[in-house]
């Protein structure tokens, strides 16, 4: 079961490359680049390693972020998910059905994330939030397939 799922457009290797929108509770918003290289490890799992730039308001460049995350497809639709970034290691929970994937963890005590992919021909919608200190952020995503 589980490779069915898998082999069903979830988490397929290629490049991708997109745009993303990001707002919060404060009010403040704004637009940044994204770009996934999805790869297949061993055991069910699938590595996403992942490249964003976030941008100012004039277009100028904010800050980038780059970080790994992997996800270990396990069965009856959970998976164990990884990110690795700037030197840390968080671990969550997830699962996927049909052409989704969710996934939650928590960053600091005061910091929760989560995402869920949203999977089609040669396309990927992502939605996510994210909890800081009280502040709530919401963001999505949309790449498309380039490789």
């Amino acid at each position: 079961m589980t490779e069915d799922l898998i082999s069903n457009g979830l988490f397929q290797p290629g490049k991708f490359k997109g745009i993303g929108r990001w707002v919060d509770k404060k009010g403040e918003q704004g637009e940044y680049t994204t770009a996934f290289e999805i790869v297949e490890e061993a055991d069910n799992t699938k590595a996403q390693i992942t490249h964003r730039e976030f941008l100012n308001a004039d277009g100028s460049l904010l800050y980038e972020e780059n970080s790994i995350v992997i996800v270990k497809f396990l069965e009856n639709h959970f998976a164990e998910v990884t990110i690795r970034n700037d030197g840390k290691e968080l671990a969550g929970r997830g699962y996927n059905f049909n052409n989704s994937v969710h996934y939650d963890l928590d960053i600091t005590e005061d910091n929760h994330l989560e995402n869920t992919y949203f999977f089609s021909d040669g396309k990927i919608e992502l939605l996510g939030s994210a909890t800081n200190k009280g502040n709530y952020t919401v963001w999505t995503e949309t790449l498309y397939r380039v490789e």
